[in-house]
């Protein structure tokens, strides 16, 4: 009967040790998304995540036009991004819903995912912003990531040579 109890002692204390190692590198690994990224758009600078306020402040305005920018998306997708989870004629999103609004500033355009991160209906503008879709032909001003990656000078040729991909400098943040 002791020599059982030993046994199970041990077992459990190398389960414990076991969790607990599982624990502490799961504490250590962080992810490999960045915890905030930035854009420069014409002069401004902006990190997402930050609230659709910001863009607003420097000249940004919500605009009527759609583009349905996402050639992967139907109409139908954009139609239930655009009102799902709006209140008020679109003026409000309810608790934790998203939305896409299209922003217009001097002719360049841009769409925006905003999420409402609160727990009561809040303004659109006083939204996140968590996404930017960005495509060149409705864009005037100079669009750079942090890394200097500049949409003007972005060919999706260059990824690929004879067939293979290449090493191309995304974007770490």
């Amino acid at each position: 009967m002791k020599k059982r109890n030993k046994i199970l002692f041990f077992t459990i204390s190398i389960f414990v040790f076991f969790i607990s190692y599982v624990n502490s590198y799961a504490d250590e690994k962080t992810s490999t998304f960045p915890v905030e990224m930035s854009i420069t758009i014409g002069k401004e600078e902006y990190t997402l995540f930050c609230k659709l306020d910001e863009f607003l402040k420097n000249g940004w305005k919500l605009s009527e036009k759609r583009f349905d920018m996402d050639p992967t998306r139907t109409e139908y997708w954009y139609e239930v991004r655009y009102t799902l989870s709006c209140k008020e004629n679109g003026t409000k999103l309810i608790p934790w819903g998203t939305a896409i609004r299209t922003l217009e500033k001097n002719g360049s355009y841009l769409e925006v995912e905003i999420e409402n991160r609160s727990d009561t209906i809040a303004k659109i503008e006083d939204s996140t912003v968590e996404g930017i879709l960005i495509l060149s032909k409705h864009i005037k001003e100079e669009v750079k990531l942090k890394n200097g990656l500049s949409l003007q000078n972005f060919k999706v040729e260059e990824l690929w040579k004879d067939g293979n991909p290449q090493k191309y400098p995304f974007s770490e943040g």
